[in-house]
């Protein structure tokens, strides 16, 4: 059954991520656990809370998006990647990733090795918790 959750909680992130009303209790409700199992579920697969796991698939689809589409502004990527509000989006980015989406997307070489750079920077995301702390 945990192997059946694990897969739903995370196909909800990634079919509802752009929207900003997707919350921990909101993911909770849809899948049909209570908050506190949700975050034992996810912590356990994922080393990271609820929250953090919702973030870091924005904050992936982001990254993404600035690498197929450079010419992405802020507004545009924090939209997509389901932030209300530029600030918020900024934060996160800055915090997770350890720069700005434009001194990342700026940090991007153009030798070819940019497709690399966007997956090691992926690889150390989902490594890191909501204060940039490595917890894996």
């Amino acid at each position: 059954m945990q192997k059946g959750l694990n897969e739903a909680i995370l196909s909800v992130v990634e079919e509802r991520f752009a929207d900003y009303q997707l919350t921990v209790e909101s993911l909770a409700k849809e899948v049909g656990v209570g908050v506190s199992y949700l975050r034992e579920i996810v912590h356990s697969q994922y080393c990271m809370s609820p929250h953090e796991l919702i973030e870091a698939v924005r904050l992936e689809k982001a990254m993404k998006l600035i690498f197929e589409n450079p010419k992405s502004n802020l507004y545009q990527l924090s939209s997509y990647a389901g932030y209300l509000h530029v600030r918020t989006f900024l934060d996160s980015f800055k915090r997770r990733i350890g720069m700005t989406p434009t001194e990342w997307k700026a940090s991007l070489s153009g030798d070819g090795q940019s497709e690399l750079e966007l997956e090691e920077t992926l690889k150390r995301l989902w490594m890191t918790n909501e204060n940039g702390e490595n917890h894996r």
